[in-house]
């Protein structure tokens, strides 16, 4: 495994503000409990704040980087999106295969039929509106998977965001290799890079595992329970189901900043890891291999007026993220060698409608870590109207 050494200090990455920064949003009660890790070369550090729960035994498990955080969409990237480059690079499949040869079911629109690119890359449209959640309704797993596997499929050439291609892209895998997610999540990515705790059963404790929201019914929170109720529906990981501590993730940023080797060993192809940072439309989109790009991410904060501090634009090139709903996300900066993982239970007590607050959050934190200095839009994170 690549080894990493954890410090107390690391100089230019605002380690004096990061930890005030998710002390502050635990205080404001935006989440019980919150992680932010940064990665640079050999070295992590990192920052946690709160407990695992507002209630119950979790109120008195401080939170830690080895706490586990229900990750949601991050599984989409991690370790889905890896598993298939490292499929590609392994040579049983190509960024080019028909996803209809898999699932002959399909129905394709204006006949143009989706590859394992588009899937990726979030190009196609799945008409499937009508299926919500709770997901009841539409009889058992096999029959609500034979609905999605029969969907009318559109290729957009633009990025239509959701949570079906990931899903295929698992059934995909797992049809080509004869193992399980869960098998080659092990085989590829956990073992080889030292995640001892990363997992997709997770104990029903609140001393081990940051809870999410509370139920409204029951009055009691959930640990251990898949948030997303797709992923719950199907009884699979896909879209989500990765439960992953902030030092294991930090972990795959450092592996991913290495582009895909684990010391003298070459587990996904260069090139595929590069592409993971660059658009994969050739007009709009914005989205790259698996993985969103940083400037679309950033655009959505043009009333910052730091222009990230002076900081070279050129350095943020290949830039990527990918966050989860729960409020997880991770951040690499390539051409800066940092990589960042961002743990919270935004969700906790209550699920809340608005990405508003989380997102200028993620982009406090990550702007701090690049730059040494936090930006001034930093002040809107506690005004009310953004919560």
């Amino acid at each position: 495994m690549n080894t990493l050494r954890k410090v107390n200090f690391m100089p230019g990455v605002g380690d004096a503000y990061l930890p005030l920064l998710v002390t502050q949003a635990c205080a404001r009660q935006y989440c019980s409990g919150a992680v932010c890790g940064v990665v640079k070369g050999n070295e992590v550090i990192t920052f946690p704040a709160g407990f695992h729960s507002s209630c119950g035994s979790g109120a008195k498990a401080v939170v830690s980087d080895g706490s586990l955080f229900d990750v949601a969409s991050v599984t989409k990237s991690i370790p889905i999106a890896l598993l298939v480059l490292w499929a590609i690079t392994e040579g049983y499949i190509s960024l080019n295969s028909d996803v209809r040869s898999f699932f002959p079911k399909l129905q394709v629109n204006h006949g143009e039929n989706p590859t394992i690119r588009d899937l990726l890359s979030y190009a196609c449209r799945f008409d499937l509106d009508y299926i919500e959640s709770p997901y009841t309704g539409y009889g058992d797993r096999e029959a609500l998977m034979d609905i999605i596997l029969s969907a009318n499929v559109t290729v957009r050439h633009t990025m239509f965001y959701g949570n079906y291609p990931p899903i295929l892209l698992g059934l995909i895998l797992e049809k080509v290799t004869g193992k399980t997610i869960q098998q080659l999540s092990q085989d590829v990515i956990f073992g080889p890079l030292g995640m001892t705790s990363s997992t997709f059963s997770p104990p029903d404790d609140e001393i081990l595992v940051v809870q999410t929201e509370i139920d409204p019914v029951t009055q009691k929170t959930s640990c251990g329970k898949v948030h997303d109720e797709l992923t719950s529906a199907l009884g699979r990981p896909g879209s989500a189901g990765l439960f992953a501590s902030t030092i294991d993730l930090l972990r795959v940023m450092r592996f991913m900043l290495d582009e895909g080797a684990i010391g003298t060993k070459q587990i996904i192809a260069p090139e595929l890891i590069r592409q993971i940072g660059i658009n994969q439309f050739k007009q709009g989109g914005g989205f790259g291999l698996g993985f969103g790009l940083w400037p679309v991410f950033a655009n959505g904060f043009d009333d910052d007026g730091v222009d990230l501090c002076g900081l070279d634009p050129n350095m943020l090139k290949g830039a990527f993220f990918k966050n989860g709903y729960t409020g997880c996300t991770v951040f690499a900066f390539p051409k800066l060698d940092l990589g960042m993982v961002i743990n919270t239970n935004h969700v906790h007590p209550v699920r809340r409608n608005s990405s508003l607050w989380i997102n200028r959050f993620r982009y406090t934190l990550a702007v701090t870590a690049v730059t040494g200095v936090v930006p001034r839009s930093a002040k809107l994170l506690w005004d009310d109207r953004v919560s």
